[in-house]
């Protein structure tokens, strides 16, 4: 309370030019606050996003093991004449 009646007093002794340009810095102020808001929010989602990918990636890195080991399970299974071939598993998650 007390500062809000510091900042009447502030600008009734304040020429109207004063204040004017004042307000325009304020403005200016508000501006630039709200674009660095919406720029900080769109990098949150893009974070988010990223998140959300590399959480499936781990999921799907965690399966893959049992996966390859059923594979390797079914070629030693008594599976003779799958022993001479090469098998070529291709993920999009591998380089």
């Amino acid at each position: 309370m007390a500062d809000n009646f510091f900042e009447e007093d502030q600008l009734a002794s304040m020429p109207i030019e004063d204040i004017v340009r004042a307000s325009l810095l304020l403005d200016n102020e508000i501006r630039i606050l709200k674009d660095e808001m919406q720029r900080t929010n769109l990098e949150l989602e893009n974070l988010k996003d990223n998140i959300k990918e590399n959480q499936e990636k781990i999921k799907l890195n965690k399966q893959i093991p049992y996966l390859v080991g059923s594979i390797v399970e079914l070629l030693r299974g008594g599976h003779e004449h799958l022993s001479n071939r090469v098998i070529i598993i291709e993920s999009p998650f591998c380089s």
